[in-house]
Formats: C-alpha cells, structure tokens, sequence
C-alpha cells in the first residue's frame, strides 16, 4: 500500500477549520459505541483532544 501524503496533507486542511467540532463527535462517538473503552481516557479530555493535532 502506498501512502498518499498529498492526499494526506488535503484532508487535514479540510478537516482544520472544524477540527474541535469533529474532536467532539469522534470521542462521543467512541464512547457511546464502546463504552468499556472510557475508563482508558482522562475524565476531562482536553488534554487527549490536544494531543490529536486537530484542536
């Protein structure tokens, strides 16, 4: 598999400009699909939020 970093680079810009909003919804999501998995994050996710590059 190669790996298109243009492609890579393009979506991120595109994501960028909505990236807490999207934070957002992908942690509820995780949660609400896999709530055995919230006991691995901190109570207050700011700090994994910051750690994703997109906040």
């Amino acid at each position: 598999m190669t790996i298109d970093s243009a492609l890579i680079k393009s979506s991120f810009a595109a994501v960028e400009p909505r990236s807490s909003e999207i934070t957002t919804y992908f942690y509820a999501h995780l949660f609400e699909h896999n709530p055995d998995v919230r006991k691995l994050f901190a109570e207050h996710l700011d700090e994994q939020q910051d750690r994703s590059g997109l906040r």
